[in-house]
Order: C-alpha cells, then structure tokens, then sequence
C-alpha cells in the first residue's frame, strides 16, 4: 500500500482533495482549502483544520500514512459541527426535524389504535430505540407496516442512527403515545405466567441434578431472575422509571 509522499503537495492528492471537495471545501490557496466556517491548511506533510468560529484547531502529520487512512481520519474530523458548512448544518436541522414530524406520526397511530398489529410492532420500536431492553424483530416490522409508516420508521431510524433522536424526544413519544402508562399496568396473561412457571420449574429440576460448580451459580442465579420477573409483572406498576425504561 503506498504511502502520501512528502514529494507530492498534500493539497494535490486526489484522495484527500476528493474528501475536502465532498464536504464542501474549496480550494482558496495552493496550500488551502475553506468552505467559508473552517479551513484545512496543508504545510508539508502536516495538515491542520482551523474552525473559523474560534473552536480548537486540529493538527497532525500524514506523511507516513496510508492514504486511505489519512481520508477516513481527515474525514471524521470534517464531520464534526465546527467544520460542517452551512449548508451541510442545515441538511442536519432539516433531518432533524422530519424525523421529529415522523415520529409525532407512530405516536398518533400507537395513541389511537394500539393494539392493531402495526401499532404492536411500532411500539416496540420506540421501545427499542430507547434502551437495550426489548429486541425487534425486523421482519415482522416490515411486514406489518404500510408504506407511509414504514417511510415514518425509516426516516426516525435514520436520523436515530445520525445521534438526531434524543432520549428526551423518545420518552416524550412514549409518554405521549400512552406507552409508559401500558407498561406501569402491563401484567402477566395466565397462558404467560404459565408458560413461565414452567420455565423456572425446568431450570430447578436441572439445577438439583447439577453438581455445585460454575454451571450451578449461573442456574440459580437465572431462577432467582425467573421468579423475580413473574413478581414484578404481578402488581401493577406505578413508576415512570421501572426497568424496562
């Protein structure tokens, strides 16, 4: 793999002049480039990227970097808010905020018929996208929305994706959707808490056939998280912040 040569201006190489010219830099000097809020100013094999608004500058030596990491470096720095162009900050406010209409939409269908089966899995989305707690099957999502709410989902996982979906904004959906209310009253049906029952009486039967050891902790412990489980979907729940938020 060849390295950026100090024989070669680093303005001139094309990898990095294609990076710059991607986000919106142009060439204002041999050796610079602006995009009219920051500039990337090449001397000899260093680079150094100065935001115009006063931010901290960023240095560094490329001579004896490949050019494809150098690119991926220089890259990640240009994606940061103080050398984002004006135009390229404002395509963000403008993903910004159709994500926000998109998601007051899942939130209008989830409020107004939440048991229908695309209301289920949008739900479960919101509830996905909020914490580590609940895993989404994406098949089923797809296959339970129509185009138009599908287009709602992509557009809010994209922009979830981006860093521009804060928590604040998703809790306030399930709040307003009624989903944190469902889940402070959600109780186990008797099929579920059967089925349940069964597991942990499975788990006890193994465990008294195991020999004390590494295996046996772990299978206590998962009774314990069994039977701690069908208790606290027994009662209703009455805190915004239980578990599964």
């Amino acid at each position: 793999m060849a390295l950026i040569s100090t024989q070669t201006l680093l303005a001139d190489h094309p990898a990095l002049r294609a990076c710059l010219q991607n986000r919106g830099f142009e060439r204002t000097s041999p050796s610079e480039y602006s995009n009219g809020r920051a500039t990337v100013r090449f001397e000899g094999a260093k680079v150094v990227a100065t935001p115009l608004d006063g931010s901290k500058a960023w240095r560094t030596d490329l001579g004896s970097v490949p050019p494809e990491a150098a690119v991926g470096v220089l890259d990640a720095i240009l994606a940061t808010p103080p050398f984002l162009s004006n135009a390229a900050r404002d395509a963000i406010v403008e993903q910004a905020h159709r994500a926000k209409i998109a998601l007051d939409r899942i939130v209008d269908v989830i409020r107004e018929s939440p048991e229908t089966h695309s209301a289920r899995e949008l739900r479960l989305f919101l509830r996905s996208l909020f914490n580590q707690h609940h895993a989404l099957n994406l098949w089923r999502l797809k296959d339970a929305l129509d185009s138009q709410r599908a287009a709602w989902v992509t557009e809010v996982f994209t922009a979830w994706m981006s860093g521009l979906v804060p928590d604040d904004f998703l809790r306030r959906a399930l709040r307003d959707s009624g989903e944190m209310e469902r889940s402070n009253v959600a109780r186990l049906s008797t099929a579920e808490r059967g089925c349940l029952d069964n597991a942990t009486e499975a788990v006890c039967e193994i465990l008294r056939s195991t020999t004390p050891g590494v295996a046996h902790s772990a299978l206590t412990r998962a009774i314990a998280v069994q039977r701690e489980a069908g208790e606290s979907t027994s009662a209703v729940k009455r805190s915004d912040s239980g578990p599964c938020w």
